[in-house]
């Protein structure tokens, strides 16, 4: 494989790499790769491990954290709101039909049998 899976320390360095990667994306507070590769108790260098994550994230394509469907409809909301005369309660409304189609499609399989949109 392209990180070299073969070999049990490029494994290794690769799952600490993908777990950096997945606490800088997911969690508030994030460390850096410092504490890894003193963690790692000198197994790796700080170097190793940003290396690997780089070469991890041009691997996946940079695309380790998509929106939702729910975030990017509060992203429109948040863009139109402000510019037109819906009170509250009706975007409510309109983020809980949202929500209804949005689980009603991840039930129907043939919707993702269909071909994407351009």
């Amino acid at each position: 494989s392209h990180f070299y899976l073969a070999e049990i320390e490029n494994f290794q360095l690769l799952s600490i790499a993908a777990f950096h990667v997945s606490v800088k994306t997911m969690e508030r507070v994030a460390f850096g790769s410092d504490l890894l590769a003193l963690v790692s108790n000198g197994t790796y260098t700080k170097e190793e491990i940003e290396r690997t994550e780089k070469e991890l994230l041009h691997g996946l394509g940079w695309k380790v954290n998509p929106p939702t469907a729910m975030q990017f409809a509060f992203l429109i909301m948040s863009i139109v709101t402000p510019h037109t005369a819906m009170h509250d309660e009706l975007v409510m409304r309109v983020l809980d039909e949202t929500a209804y189609q949005v689980e009603s499609s991840v039930r129907d399989i043939n919707l993702s049998r269909g071909r994407s949109s351009s």
